[in-house]
């Protein structure tokens, strides 16, 4: 009997997955959704140009279920097209509770096409580590690199999130006052104290000298921004010292002709608000100092008594405060407090390495409200304003500046300015009439060249994006990314800019004291270079989230399948 071998046929179908890219960083995220710029929003190559990415409950609405804290901001990678390669990201929020994130994302050689779409990948993964390499707050190191070398000052305009570390914080009720470096005329004293039992007391000495007035406590450390708190007392109307800075060159004084005064470094002055002090009172003392800018903030008794600018400050590790030579008066301190910040507490960042931070007039002077792109500053239109320092920002040649406004009331308001009485600048406002823009240059110091845009450009209650730009030969004016041409625009000019001594303001100049505006100011932008067409239509596009598209997620391991057919037999 003959045995058959039957023929046996075997198929096989294997589904294979592939990865398309096995470069990219799906070793490190598992999760990544594709973001793409719209070509058709832009007119030329921009190269290194910061393209805004707005998170939301409806677009990249998984990073959010994917995250569980803000502090996940930075488990994210933002990468170009090859998803790998990262770029850098300045995070100006990340509110995952609001699902609300808005991060500005750019790289130095990256470009932006005018002629084909281009492409980013988002990845995230709440179990990936903090990618601090690209990914910052505003202000930080990686945030820093998203912003070109022409860009002079960015000032998203939400509130400083400064991190406050406090180097003293003593009430005396240990009874003991040897971590101080302390005169003799200072020690422990019970009669009298704001608070508890004890405070320091420098005793009266008609025959004493200065080292024996002093008392002094460093840090072993020195701020760009400081806050020192403390209560004072002095039972005669003689002058005393809460804080005397012999080598830095400032002073808050209780001067004996019962006003509170300082010294700016080569004047003694009243405060900006004049303020006086009676005897045997205790006064509530808070000054914040901004060393980067040569800024100094007073309150008494919790009510803000104004901003010097005029001093000249070397910054100082600690406190520093006594009476005087011959010291006829007895003085207590209490309650003494000191804080440094790592950013300005009172004002808002600039998020480019020049650090040129802004200070408010005082806290919640403008106050943070809700803006185009996340959070800007309402102004009162009465008095409230932003200063960036009198040696900030001298620009003379090429410029540009933007800022997007909204006015609450048809009256006239700076947007952005450098200028004064006798010593024009430039600014950048909303005129005295018909609903205009006005953008002006003074190259003298006294001319004023310039104009206004047409009428109904600035009306109220509308977000615009306005631009000055000057490049040396023209002044331009851009409303919501488009040329204005139907008034004084475009101007011609020769000459540079005059760099007035005036401080850069936000929300007001110093020509005739008003002009404060009345309204929010979000996205404040300063360049040394007249910015392009493009780049300003484009920049409009990207603040008002009409660049980008949001893809779908993506995960690791799902990139690509492959079917393979395989086919076995005995023949």
């Amino acid at each position: 009997m003959k045995k058959y071998i039957l023929p046996i046929i075997l198929i096989v179908l294997l589904t294979l997955t592939c990865f398309a890219n096995a470069s990219d960083l799906f070793g490190t995220y598992d999760q990544r959704i594709k973001v793409t710029v719209d070509h058709t929003d832009i007119d030329s190559d921009l190269s290194w140009f910061p393209v805004t990415v707005f998170l939301t409950s409806s677009q990249g609405e998984e990073v959010f279920t994917e995250f569980d804290a803000d502090e996940d901001f930075d488990r994210i990678a933002f990468t170009s097209s090859d998803g790998e390669t990262q770029l850098y990201a300045d995070c100006e929020l990340f509110d995952d509770s609001e699902q609300k994130a808005i991060y500005h994302v750019s790289k130095s050689g990256w470009t932006v096409s005018s002629s084909t779409d281009t492409d980013i990948y988002l990845y995230y993964d709440k179990d990936a580590p903090h990618n601090t390499t690209y990914i910052s707050k505003s202000g930080g190191t990686a945030a820093q690199s998203v912003w070109d070398s022409s860009f002079e000052a960015v000032y998203h305009m939400n509130d400083a999130d400064a991190t406050a570390t406090v180097k003293i914080d003593d009430d005396f009720e240990d009874g003991d006052i040897t971590e101080y470096i302390a005169g003799a005329d200072w020690a422990i004293a019970t009669d009298q104290k704001y608070a508890g039992t004890y405070s320091a007391k420098c005793a009266s000495n008609s025959g004493t000298d200065a080292a024996d007035s002093q008392i002094t406590r460093t840090t072993g450390t020195t701020p760009d921004y400081m806050e020192i708190e403390f209560y004072w007392r002095s039972d005669i109307a003689y002058s005393s010292y809460p804080i005397r800075q012999y080598g830095n060159g400032f002073d808050f004084v209780f001067k004996y002709n019962n006003t509170l005064v300082y010294n700016n470094g080569s004047t003694e002055k009243s405060l900006p608000t004049a303020t006086s002090w009676a005897t045997d009172t205790w006064y509530k003392i808070n000054v914040y100092f901004d060393f980067v800018n040569d800024i100094v903030i007073f309150w008494v008794d919790d009510v803000y008594k104004g901003t010097a600018t005029d001093c000249t400050l070397t910054a100082w590790d600690g406190y520093n405060g006594g009476a005087t030579y011959g010291n006829y008066n007895n003085c207590w301190l209490d309650n003494l407090k000191v804080t440094y910040y790592d950013a300005p507490a009172y004002g808002i960042i600039d998020s480019t390495s020049n650090a040129n931070h802004g200070t408010k007039k005082a806290a919640n002077e403008p106050t943070e409200a809700t803006g185009q792109v996340g959070q800007g500053q309402d102004f009162d239109g009465t008095d409230d304003y932003v200063s960036i320092g009198t040696s900030a920002i001298g620009l003379t040649d090429n410029i540009t500046v933007e800022a997007i406004g909204n006015t609450d009331t048809d009256v006239s308001g700076r947007l952005i300015t450098k200028h004064k009485t006798g010593d024009y600048g430039w600014l950048l406002a909303r005129a005295s009439t018909d609903n205009a823009t006005e953008w002006r240059i003074s190259t003298t110091g006294r001319d004023w060249n310039g104009g206004k845009t047409n009428t109904d450009t600035f009306n109220t209650t509308t977000d615009y994006y306005f631009v000055g730009t000057y490049d040396g030969s023209q002044m331009k004016v851009f409303i919501d990314g488009i040329e204005e041409t139907a008034g004084d625009f475009p101007v011609d000019l020769s000459g540079n800019i005059n760099d007035s001594s005036q401080d850069l303001q936000i929300g007001t100049d110093e020509h005739s004291g008003t002009n404060f505006f009345d309204g929010i100011i979000d996205e404040t932008r300063i360049s040394s270079t007249a910015r392009s067409a493009a780049w300003i239509g484009a920049t409009y596009s990207t603040l008002y989230d009409n660049l980008l598209t949001y893809g779908s997620e993506e995960t690791a391991g799902a990139e690509e399948a492959t079917n393979v057919l395989f086919i076995f037999s005995n023949f």
